[in-house]
């Protein structure tokens, strides 16, 4: 079986839109759970820091990384990686799908307006686009998984 090279910027690709899809998904858990004053839960504002602080911040995960590495086969290479934080977080979008979905069951009054209204369109707009882009990226990464495994 002959393969093909790979460049390490396919595998860059990916990992961008990765880091896209875990944004997004954060995103939409935000979305559907707004605290009382309709702020999203917070999160991590990389943007927000000094280079200083955001390079320290960097080290201190990647020392927190190294120290659990050595636990991971060989096999395990970053493509595996990658694939499997897509998973994760494609599990969790669909954890929130079924819940939005429960709500909407669970409905019985439908006062217009009605809240289950908002909710499909979070199912129809953001939801479902997310899912069909974890299966989309899913796809990817196996893909080049069968190009160059093993790298």
């Amino acid at each position: 079986m002959r393969h093909e090279p790979v460049s390490s910027q396919d595998l860059e690709r990916l990992q961008v839109r990765a880091m896209a899809f875990r944004d997004r998904v954060d995103d939409i858990v935000a979305m559907l759970h707004n605290n009382e004053e309709g702020e999203h839960p917070p999160r991590e504002h990389w943007s927000q820091l000094s280079a200083a602080d955001a390079a320290s911040r960097v080290i201190a995960k990647i020392s927190e990384h190294n120290a659990l590495r050595s636990d991971i086969p060989d096999w395990y290479g970053p493509k595996e990686q990658l694939s499997v934080q897509v998973a994760f977080h494609g599990a969790t979008l669909m954890d929130e799908a079924d819940w939005l979905l429960s709500e909407v069951e669970a409905d019985k009054t439908h006062s217009h307006p009605c809240r289950c209204d908002e909710l499909r369109s979070i199912l129809d707009q953001h939801i479902q686009p997310a899912l069909d882009e974890c299966q989309n990226l899913l796809a990817a990464i196996e893909q080049l998984r069968h190009l160059a495994p093993g790298e």
